[in-house]
């Protein structure tokens, strides 16, 4: 099982100095059930970075939780592809965890401008980077997916949200669903113990999607009603990360069709989208291994030949075509009311379907083409 650090006291990660006295707080970034995330500049130095404020109150897991976030955020340490953890600190309700702030996300980049297949491969490698540093330091992400992945200034792939992470001990392994369902592990999903492979098919399943701009599952939805009721009860939250908006009963059923590999997953784009190059899918036939034990470790993923070759120029390919002509797309999407599952996701923009299926139609894209472009609508940070 995981290991626990419940000894360690709270002050040994946080100080009880209020944040208010540190920082100056500014627009809210992202709300979520139990947190948020606003703007915020250093009281002495006006620089400006992020905090995300988790609202612990009185009840003793909540408090927890949050500690252990900070815990293991600090554990994991500095490292150029993980978003940095500068200063914790709580009081009666909140802890407060400040972090750098980064203008846009991994997606936001994407859709906002397209990228060609050999910029993919470069993300890939950077975000498996930061997969492979956690799991030097024993600690299991267990939230591998799209939206826990911002992009820097300098044009850095940053891991973010510690929230379900957890540290193992060698040989030792942890249980439970946690994360995003549709980029859960079949182990996990099947109340198998696991390791840390377990982040390695969630990002092969993130890989996947930005490359083949779909979920690697799908199934199928709800009735109209009630997959519009779970919706609007995400947006009021605007806590649209841990399900895809997904009801109790698309859960199973995605939970199922990743246990028992139904519909298998096919390596061929579809609906008109560019098709990988063989060296790419290649590498998520590698990632994705069902088996625990025969799946690649982060480090054995580096070492792939996808993550060193430079691709041609025949082998790239735009993972959204015409991308940069979605500068008059200024209003967002709306929840359809048709059979296609067409959910607006605000803090990727992207229109799921069939509780899987991505469109990436530019005309329902928010960016504007510039980096940076509707951050209040695709930070993560964690919530």
């Amino acid at each position: 099982m995981g290991c626990s650090h419940s000894l360690v006291s709270y002050k040994e990660v946080a100080s009880p100095l209020a944040a208010h006295q540190k920082y100056d707080f500014r627009e809210e970034i992202h709300r979520g059930t139990f947190s948020k995330v606003l703007s915020c500049k250093q009281v002495n130095t006006d620089r400006e970075y992020a905090v995300k404020i988790v609202d612990a109150g009185k009840r003793t897991s909540h408090k927890f939780a949050a500690y252990s976030e900070a815990w293991l955020w600090k554990r994991v340490g500095a490292h150029p592809n993980i978003l940095g953890l500068l200063d914790s600190s709580f009081d009666e309700r909140s802890f407060y965890l400040v972090m750098k702030k980064c203008e846009h996300s991994l997606v936001d980049t994407i859709l906002g401008n397209g990228v060609e297949e050999r910029d993919l491969l470069v993300a890939f490698r950077q975000m498996l980077s930061g997969v492979e540093h956690c799991h030097k330091m024993n600690v299991v992400h267990r939230d591998i997916n799209p939206a826990n992945f911002l992009v820097s200034q300098t044009g850095n792939v940053k891991l973010c949200d510690f929230g379900h992470a957890a540290m193992i001990q060698p040989d030792l392994y942890m249980s439970g669903l946690f994360g995003t369902d549709q980029f859960m592990s079949p182990e996990m999903v099947t109340g198998q113990t696991y390791g840390p492979c377990t982040d390695i098919w969630s990002f092969g399943a993130t890989a996947f999607m930005m490359l083949y701009g779909r979920c690697l599952y799908k199934v199928e939805r709800d009735s109209t009603t009630e997959s519009k009721k779970v919706s609007e009860k995400k947006s009021k939250s605007s806590d649209s990360l841990d399900s895809f908006f997904l009801t109790v009963s698309e859960k199973e059923r995605m939970h199922q069709a990743i246990s028992s590999n139904t519909p298998a997953p096919t390596f061929v784009a579809e609906n008109g989208k560019p098709e990988p190059s063989q060296l790419a899918c290649a590498f998520l036939k590698e990632v994705l291994c069902r088996e625990p034990k025969e799946r690649p470790t982060a480090s054995q993923c580096l070492m792939l030949e996808a993550m060193h070759a430079e691709p041609t120029s025949k082998s790239t390919t735009r993972l959204v075509n015409h991308a940069t002509e979605c500068t008059s797309a200024v209003n967002p999407p709306k929840v359809s009311d048709d059979n296609s599952m067409g959910l607006d996701v605000h803090w990727i923009t992207w229109t799921y379907s069939h509780a899987g299926e991505v469109s990436m139609n530019p005309t329902l894209l928010q960016s504007q083409g510039t980096l940076g472009t509707s951050s209040k609508e695709i930070q993560s940070y964690g919530c």
